[in-house]
């Protein structure tokens, strides 16, 4: 399993120190952009983000979504969870072009939530949902920049 960096960590998407191999860095990139969903942390997730990236996810309902304004909202609105984090499980990277500048990160995405106690009601127990989730990395002047993602309640056809 990967060591978890906290959100604010190397979240500009520069190259990783030379003794991670690209595959793993870009498994490394994708987690700190889900560490940063759970943490709240808008500046590190739009740190990792292309200021165009498109994503089909299932909040969307279908709709592709372009632009940071979508995402926004989310982090803006307080969280139904106590607490929550996302473990990547199975990573599979793909690098495409001659210049390896675009990579292709599918993974199985483990999401973890405690419910917030609500008041007068009995306390709900934690969950966990999988989801199947594809992120596209695109590097631009010497950083990675996540430009797509696709995500997929598992098991869904």
């Amino acid at each position: 399993a990967m060591a978890q960096r906290g959100p604010g960590e190397k979240a500009s998407g520069e190259e990783m120190s030379v003794e991670l191999p690209q595959e793993e860095a870009l498994v490394d990139l994708s987690q700190r952009m889900l560490d940063a969903v759970h943490a709240g942390d808008l500046a590190a997730y739009e740190a990792l983000s292309d200021p165009g990236m498109t994503c089909f996810e299932p909040e969307a309902r279908g709709c592709l979504v372009t632009g940071p304004g979508f995402h926004r909202f989310y982090f803006d609105a307080p969280s139904p969870w106590a607490a929550s984090q996302s473990s990547i499980s199975g990573a599979q990277v793909r690098f495409l072009g001659p210049q390896r500048s675009v990579a292709v990160v599918a993974y199985n995405r483990v999401v973890q939530a405690a419910p917030r106690a609500q008041p007068g009601r009995p306390a709900e127990a934690p969950t966990s949902s999988v989801f199947e989730e594809t992120r596209v990395w695109e590097r631009k002047g010497g950083r990675w920049l996540c430009v797509h993602f696709h995500r997929s309640a598992a098991g869904q056809r």
